[in-house]
């Protein structure tokens, strides 16, 4: 009898031990980023439509300026969400601000995802996550993406050279009464997630004779910017440069002292 209660009470002190390792396990997990970029990137993006030929003109739709707002781990899976920050400016009114979420999760992210069209190439998320999980079904896989655009995706190719992605599309076609080429260009920064580009070109032959560009570009501010990272690190190095100078000053202020040998 004194027996089995000895054996119950160490029953019950090892699934003590266990819950309790556990919990330490789960507490001190480590919030894996997902994302390429850091809590202060900025991006911004230019929009316009040109026609060319028997039509030429220039629509272009409001500047839209991303920024990270914060990176942080909504759902307690240990894996990080961001907070994208989204200001469309215009010259016919005041800039208007909105927010979204991206998720962590895979399912939020698909290979069609990577392609704006027409219809939604100046409000198109350009931001995707450079990290994926296959375990836990979290990020996005670049790797697959490449494969898939190459043997599963009819009439898309895809290439991955210096971490730019580049999604491409070649096709003709009859529209109005008149035949036309098409092509689309698209590509992707896979160490940061950004978009670089997006261009889609349709050309009709001499029948309608002009041609209708879709097109979206990295909006470059004169004079020089920087965002909040690289801010951090030019300030880093230049802390570190000032405490080596000061170190040098200091050696040789001990050297040349008469009460001090060096050796």
């Amino acid at each position: 009898m004194r027996k089995n209660s000895v054996k119950i009470f160490s029953g019950f002190i090892l699934c003590f031990l266990i819950f309790q390792l556990i919990g330490i396990n789960q507490i001190g997990a480590e919030v894996v980023s997902i994302w390429g970029v850091s809590e202060g990137a900025t991006r911004s993006y230019d929009y316009n439509i040109i026609y060319t030929g028997s039509i030429s003109s220039t629509e272009s739709y409001p500047r839209r300026t991303y920024t990270v707002a914060r990176i942080f781990d909504q759902d307690g899976n240990n894996y990080t969400e961001l907070l994208l920050e989204i200001e469309t400016t215009s010259t016919y009114g005041l800039p208007d601000t909105s927010t979204t979420i991206l998720d962590d999760a895979s399912s939020s992210w698909t290979n069609g995802g990577l392609r704006p069209t027409p219809a939604n190439f100046y409000t198109f998320n350009p931001l995707y996550p450079t990290y994926y999980n296959a375990s836990d079904n979290i990020g996005f896989n670049w790797t697959k993406a490449l494969v898939d655009y190459n043997t599963n995706i009819n009439n898309w190719n895809m290439t991955i050279e210096a971490n730019i992605a580049t999604i491409n599309q070649s096709s003709s076609g009859t529209e109005s009464g008149a035949d036309y080429n098409l092509t689309i260009l698209i590509m992707w920064d896979t160490s940061t997630g950004w978009l670089v580009s997006y261009s889609y070109l349709k050309e009709y032959n001499e029948t309608l004779g002009y041609s209708v560009h879709y097109q979206t570009i990295i909006y470059t501010p004169e004079g020089f910017v920087l965002d909040m990272a690289s801010l951090l690190s030019i300030i880093a190095i230049a802390v570190g440069a000032v405490a080596i100078l000061f170190a040098f000053l200091a050696y040789r202020k001990l050297k040349g002292s008469p009460d001090v040998k060096i050796y």
